[in-house]
């Protein structure tokens, strides 16, 4: 019961993290924006706050937030495939790895010693 309890606590933190960070990620930068100016530019005309904030900085902010999320779930299936917890992207798995890495010398030696 505790442990599932501090689970639940942590991801409800881990979320508002996350929350917060893409509230105030697109609102820091060269030209700092003040949150009023963004919400005008949803009630009213184009401000350039706005566009700086919903055209530039906000996709780019989720993208991060996308991309960092891929890798987290690659390491957990990773790990799992594996079933090591300490799993890395440099763990070798025997003599498939040296087969990888013959293949490659072979492959990159006729590709890079080819005349053009």
């Amino acid at each position: 019961m505790k442990r599932s309890r501090r689970a639940l606590f942590t991801l409800i933190f881990s979320v508002l993290l996350c929350i917060a960070a893409l509230i105030i990620a697109p609102l820091l930068g060269s030209e700092s924006l003040k949150l009023s100016d963004v919400l005008a530019h949803l009630s009213g005309p184009d401000t350039s706050a706005g566009v700086i904030f919903f055209r530039i900085r906000m996709p780019r902010v989720l993208l991060g937030l996308l991309a960092g999320g891929a890798l987290a779930v690659s390491g957990v299936v990773f790990q799992a495939l594996l079933r090591n917890p300490l799993a890395t992207p440099y763990t070798q798995i025997g003599r498939s790895t040296r087969l990888n890495s013959s293949t490659d010398v072979c492959f990159f030696r006729s590709v890079c010693t080819e005349r053009v």
